[in-house]
């Protein structure tokens, strides 16, 4: 079905972009600055400065060996090497969360609950169909128990043309035999005028001749319905 087909479809897309979130760092760089400390190197560099004039001024005064002077050239020197210690450019980054995470979030919550809702249609659908498969189940199973039932009536109306076939054939020839017996009487001497009455002959009324050929007719149907 066509909402199975969508439902898999995004638990796939979802899988895909729980995995692409799950192997991206949390966070990136997003802004990245490079220079120097301004109050600190200012500083730095205007008490170079300002050592640089007392040494001179102090150079141009006293000789090499005086105490004062070689106080400042000290100092000179030692604020000359802490500016050297200091990087050349100072770097500083500004960090955020991962541009990538933040989009397979937003997928995710555009996602989930489609594929929620196409999971709950084909459970619905799942349903009905199993609904309508108890039906159609049933359906046949009523529908064999009418086949069987026909073929159960036919049956038993063609047992019962063939006892009522019996039973009239039986009493044909009940008939007959009466017929025959009185037959036989009424040719006995000692009647009327003493002379003998003879009936016709009994094959002159035959099963067939009395009763036609319908009689037997019916029976050759039955014995074949039977058969």
């Amino acid at each position: 079905m066509a909402t199975r087909a969508n439902r898999i479809a995004a638990e796939a897309l979802i899988a895909g972009i729980r995995t692409k979130i799950d192997q991206s760092p949390d966070t990136e760089m997003l802004t990245e600055t490079t220079g120097r400390d301004p109050e600190s190197v200012s500083g730095m560099r205007q008490k170079l400065y300002e050592l640089q004039m007392q040494e001179k001024n102090l150079a141009a005064r006293y000789s090499e060996d005086h105490l004062v002077l070689k106080q400042v050239r000290e100092q000179l020197r030692h604020a000359e090497e802490i500016l050297a210690e200091e990087p050349a450019s100072r770097v500083e980054v500004t960090r955020g969360v991962n541009s990538q995470v933040r989009e397979g979030q937003r997928m995710l919550l555009d996602a989930e609950p489609r594929f929620d809702a196409l999971l709950a249609k084909e459970k619905a659908q799942e349903e009905q169909v199993d609904a309508a498969r108890a039906d159609l189940e049933h359906y046949i199973s009523a529908e064999q128990q009418i086949d069987e039932l026909i073929r159960e009536k036919e049956l038993n109306e063609v047992r019962y043309r063939r006892v009522a076939i019996e039973v009239y054939r039986s009493q044909i020839d009940q008939g007959l035999e009466a017929k025959r017996l009185s037959n036989i009487s009424l040719a006995e001497p000692g009647h009327v005028g003493g002379a003998a009455r003879v009936s016709q002959p009994v094959a002159e009324y035959g099963p067939r001749r009395v009763f036609g050929r319908s009689v037997v007719g019916d029976v050759d149907d039955v014995a074949g319905d039977v058969e």
